[in-house]
């Protein structure tokens, strides 16, 4: 063989890895890699027809996907600081947020080796949530809002399977709303050191007052959270966002 050949040779095997590894699911955003993103930075969101409430649909490989590092969440009692070990590490989460004319779906993916599901003594069930602001303008506090700026909070919990509908003015203060318009699907991937992958949908117009108002979406703030069952997270011990992120639909969506 020539040494053009072998060159050429090299090229196309380069050029097949690439292509790998820019289609590996939800891996990259698109142009080859997750767009890694400070707290206090704005998420692109995409516009599209699909409906995207399957974690694995196809279409979610053509929306933009966010790198947040999650933190430890501040202990804000006694009990939540004597399960703090001191030593955990910043949990990367991947999110994608895409709308259609109807709804909007937000899409969390983390590294989880484990699936748990079960709520039982000494065990605790995965979970996600995700966040929203009230008002963007009274300076509303990032964890649990506060009294005079509440919060709306789409949960999610491996245990019951199912998207929660709740309202919080600070912490201890979270409310529950029957509301069928919140949609979570969730799918945990064994391979690779498994992964949850969670998407959260809802219309984008509120149905009560204490519900996000989507329909404008530049300039919504949201933040995020993840329990891990398998190291005790619950309640209060979890990992978040250490501020707001804003959403943004971009000039050209």
């Amino acid at each position: 063989m020539t040494t053009s050949g072998v060159s050429l040779r090299i090229l196309s095997v380069f050029a097949l890895t690439i292509l790998a590894i820019g289609c590996g699911d939800g891996s990259t955003d698109g142009q080859g890699k997750p767009i890694v993103v400070a707290p206090g930075s704005t998420l692109t969101t995409s516009k599209g027809s699909s409906d995207l409430a399957a974690p694995d649909h196809p279409d979610w490989n053509n929306v933009p996907e966010h790198h947040i590092d999650l933190e430890m969440a501040p202990a804000v009692h006694p009990s939540v600081a004597l399960r703090q070990t001191g030593d955990e590490k910043p949990l990367p989460t991947f999110v994608r947020v895409a709308r259609s004319d109807q709804s909007l779906y937000v899409r969390l993916r983390w590294e989880d080796a484990t699936a748990n599901t079960v709520v039982a003594r000494e065990m605790f069930a995965d979970g996600a949530a995700v966040q929203f602001a009230l008002n963007a303008e009274a300076d509303t506090a990032h964890m649990m809002g506060d009294p005079d700026a509440p919060v709306n909070i789409w949960y999610w919990n491996a245990g019951s399977d199912e998207a929660q509908n709740l309202a919080a003015g600070g912490f201890g203060s979270t409310t529950r709303f029957d509301t069928k318009s919140l949609k979570a699907s969730a799918q945990h991937n064994a391979d690779q050191g498994g992964q949850w992958t969670v998407v959260f949908s809802r219309p984008l117009a509120s149905e009560g007052d204490h519900e996000a108002d989507l329909t404008a979406l530049d300039g919504v703030q949201l933040a995020f959270a993840v329990w891990q069952g398998a190291n005790g997270e619950r309640d209060g011990l979890k990992r978040t966002s250490t501020d707001w992120m804003t959403l943004s639909t971009g000039a050209s969506n």
